[in-house]
């Protein structure tokens, strides 16, 4: 009885460890999209060019959207969604993929400049 009553308690203690360990799968981290604009902590950025259509179709007044993927020096995503709808650009801050601050969505509208 009492090597029984050991291995339940022993069974439902590794349950709980297993349980509550923070293990970090593969399939859970983002992946930007082939479109987005990707700045890297080393100072590389992907999609320049995208970057660069976008400000020339804001200054223009062609409506427009991208999405900018900036990395923290912990290698988390923090997402930014920039809407030109012909008169007024919107900012939207995601950074709910990062694992080192409380998760965040931020909306801002700004005036055209």
């Amino acid at each position: 009885m009492i090597r029984f009553l050991s291995f339940i308690t022993v069974s439902i203690m590794f349950l709980i460890i297993v349980g509550c360990a923070n293990i970090e799968t593969d399939s859970k981290k983002f992946v930007p999209s082939d479109t987005d604009i990707v700045n890297r902590n080393n100072g590389d950025v992907e999609n320049e060019t995208r970057l660069k259509e976008f400000i020339k179709n804001t200054e223009t007044g062609k409506k427009d959207s991208i999405r900018v993927v900036a990395y923290t020096k912990e290698g988390d995503p923090i997402l930014t969604d920039l809407t030109y709808n012909g008169e007024q650009l919107e900012i939207t801050e995601d950074t709910t993929e990062m694992s080192t601050v409380v998760e965040k969505l931020t909306h801002l509208d700004a005036r055209k400049f």
